[in-house]
């Protein structure tokens, strides 16, 4: 009786405390195509934009096919492609006119309740990069990565 009700308190403190894209304040926008592992093309009131994922970094002295990388963001967001990419809808947290240096939009993208960043990171395409971000939701790109670590993921695989 008592594990049960600690493993019930326990469920419910994980649910409060897991981040949720309807708590996000962020814009909707349309997946117009996936430029890069780190860098989607978005549509905001028919306007387009390029978005770098914010915390995400594709590492150019990795030697991995950076294609392989696209491909998995393609099929995060179209969820194994059983969705056009062109039918997907995201909430993005981003100041759209503010621009990194190659004159991306930078940003958090949510989709069904997940950080899109964060699941970049978990599967080991990307390593997180945290120079840039505004600190909200560097924990969760931390432990993206570390999961991806631990999984040998990615550019984490060890290859013997």
């Amino acid at each position: 009786m008592i594990k049960n009700l600690l493993l019930i308190c326990f469920l419910i403190i994980f649910l409060f405390s897991c981040n949720s894209s309807d708590r996000v304040d962020g814009i909707n926008a349309k997946i117009n195509r996936v430029i890069s592992g780190q860098t989607l093309e978005i549509v905001v009131d028919k306007k387009i934009f390029s978005l770098r994922l914010m915390g995400v970094e594709i590492p150019s002295n990795i030697d991995y096919d950076k294609k392989l990388a696209q491909q998995h963001l393609i099929r995060l967001l179209t969820n194994n492609y059983h969705y056009p990419l062109n039918s997907v809808i995201v909430k993005v947290e981003t100041q759209l006119n503010q621009k990194d240096k190659y004159g991306r939009s930078i940003g958090y993208v949510w989709l069904n309740n997940q950080l899109i960043n964060r699941k970049v990171l978990e599967g080991g395409w990307a390593i997180a990069s945290l120079e840039y971000t505004d600190g909200k939701y560097d924990q969760d790109l931390l432990q993206g990565e570390e999961y991806a670590r631990i999984m040998e993921n990615g550019v984490w695989k060890i290859h013997y």
